[in-house]
């Protein structure tokens, strides 16, 4: 039965329990369209480069509709309609996800949340995921400005959706309970995945030790014997001690468990995978430049320049200086952000649409420079004519 609601829940928005999250401001609610993220993935293949296929996924978040990925040249094997992209790229618009993978995301979200209400009833040291509460009322400006993206929908919501992001506040892992306000929860602890992530570790870990900590003291109040393997480490706290007291602990922890270690570690992975991204993002784009022939030799071989079939089009999210000229572009076909500083200091505007060709690419130095081909063109400044 409880299977059957999260499915019912997975397969329709309007079900009281996604309205439970949604109406408490998790950001499923948010009326912003996801902006795309592009990930590389690298595989073994001989006959590749350095014997290394490198592949790109453009995805939205689950929760967010459908997905579209991007690769280089023919898809084999490919679901959907396949369309060709000005720049050879092919673009397969996959099926919506599926009401499985809803049906485990709403799980997963569950079992945080029942976690982190079952470890604030047991008095459980657990690091709880904390996020507060957008901060709105001392930003009308702000907020108004927010508004006229999202009506105007400007740069198909991409633009509001960049914007919004300064009202979020940062997620953060407390060892004392608190509101996840992105998911629409009082209380949530992430232990899904004790295999792929070494904080979920240790939660199960310290969920096992309370779990054979109250088998004992049943055992020892019921007169029964306690295994000789039990050590301290298998209950989190002194088996002398509980055996002197009759099936009461002394409290005194001696063997804790030091989540630090583990969000520090979190940290550092992210860091270390955030710079391997980069560098295979930039690869990819190294290899896709270099796939493209020159005029010269690729003569009635197809229509469109070389020039034409190396340019992609961005759209510009928003200003971050505008005395220096700085913005933030959205590269469609690549799922990624940059900062772009406008040639000529050139005033650009949010939805504002700008093909662009790469006038230098270095993966190893971490380098992508961008080069306008055309001039802005968007809703913005259309409506200003």
């Amino acid at each position: 039965e409880l299977l059957y609601c999260l499915l019912r829940s997975a397969n329709c928005k309007s079900d009281p329990s996604w309205q439970y999250r949604s109406s408490r401001g998790s950001s499923e609610s948010a009326p912003y369209a996801p902006i795309p993220r592009g990930t590389v993935t690298v595989k073994r293949k001989e006959e590749e480069e350095a014997g290394l296929a490198v592949s790109l996924r453009i995805e939205v978040s689950h929760n967010a509709g459908r997905n579209v990925t991007t690769m280089i040249g023919p898809l084999s094997n490919s679901r959907g309609k396949a369309t060709d992209h000005p720049t050879t790229a092919r673009i397969v618009e996959t099926d919506p996800v599926s009401p499985s993978q809803l049906l485990v995301t709403e799980i997963m979200i569950l079992a945080g949340e029942a976690l982190g209400l079952w470890g604030l009833k047991k008095d459980i040291i657990l690091p709880y995921r904390c996020q507060p509460k957008m901060d709105v009322r001392t930003r009308e400006m702000e907020w108004n400005y927010l508004t006229i993206l999202e009506e105007n929908n400007i740069g198909d919501g991409y633009c509001a959706a960049w914007y919004s992001r300064r009202f979020c506040e940062p997620v953060s892992v407390e060892l004392k309970p608190g509101p996840h306000s992105g998911l629409g929860l009082a209380t949530y602890v992430q232990w899904s995945s004790p295999i792929r992530r070494y904080c979920d570790l240790q939660v199960h870990s310290t969920v096992k030790q309370y779990l054979r900590r109250e088998k004992i003291k049943e055992l020892v109040k019921g007169g029964g014997i306690v295994p000789d393997l039990v050590s301290d480490e298998d209950i989190g706290e002194s088996v002398h001690d509980l055996l002197k007291g009759s099936g009461q602990t002394s409290g005194c922890k001696v063997f804790s468990i030091d989540y630090n270690e583990s969000i520090g570690l979190q940290k550092t992975a992210r860091l270390l995978q955030n710079k391997s991204q980069t560098y295979w993002m930039l690869e990819f784009i190294r290899r896709f430049i270099n796939s493209i022939p020159n005029d010269e030799e690729s003569k009635g071989g197809g229509a469109g320049t070389s020039i034409d079939k190396k340019k992609f089009k961005a759209v510009v999210l928003g200003c971050l200086d505008a005395n220096a000229g700085l913005y933030v572009i959205y590269l469609y076909d690549l799922g990624i952000e940059r900062t772009y500083r406008s040639e000529a200091r050139l005033k650009l505007e949010p939805g504002d649409e700008i093909w662009f060709i790469f006038s230098k690419i270095d993966p190893k130095l971490g380098i992508l420079k961008l080069s306008a081909v055309s001039m802005p063109v968007g809703l913005g400044r259309q409506s200003k004519k």
